[in-house]
């Protein structure tokens, strides 16, 4: 065997190169996984808020009551910065609390228009009354969901009609 035998095999360099290579891609990999994770838990809050809106809108406009209600009034949708409510409105002054959602950590609620909104689907109708006046003047609400430190928000908007887009 000669004195300049080449021996099989890879060098410390290439090693280096090859795991610097592979520690990037796993990097971006990483990121791109969390925003889209992130995004997914905004999407899936904003499915459960517009199905609950909208079991409330059905609920007043078919005017089924809670039981202990006498007459219905509607069913009245109220926001917190962290939590939202669905509550059977029913004279004379009676509420009976239909659910209470709280937001996921880091997803925030906040309405186009201030104070907090609220608005109520009246019973055996296919209207909605606003507590904003800056929302019953332009006939509808933005309620704005928001994720904490990303960019990522889904607008969601009830009209006087009771449209929920």
């Amino acid at each position: 065997m000669s004195k300049h035998a080449f021996k099989k095999g890879f060098t410390l360099i290439e090693l280096l190169v090859v795991l610097t290579i592979l520690g990037i891609v796993f990097s971006i990999g990483y990121a791109n996984f969390r925003d889209y994770s992130r995004k997914q838990v905004l999407e899936s809050f904003a499915r459960q808020f517009r199905s609950d809106i909208r079991l409330a809108q059905e609920n007043a406009i078919a005017g089924k009551k809670p039981e202990g209600c006498t007459v219905l009034d509607g069913y009245l949708v109220e926001f917190t910065e962290n939590l939202y409510s669905v509550i059977a409105v029913c004279s004379p002054a009676q509420t009976f609390p239909i659910a209470e959602v709280f937001n996921p950590t880091g997803i925030t609620t906040s309405p186009s228009y201030f104070p907090m909104p609220s608005f109520t689907f009246k019973a055996l109708s296919s209207g909605v009354t606003f507590s904003n006046e800056a929302s019953a003047i332009n006939g509808f609400q933005n309620i704005i969901l928001s994720q904490v430190n990303t960019s990522n928000t889904v607008t969601i908007t009830v009209t006087s009609g009771g449209e929920i887009k």
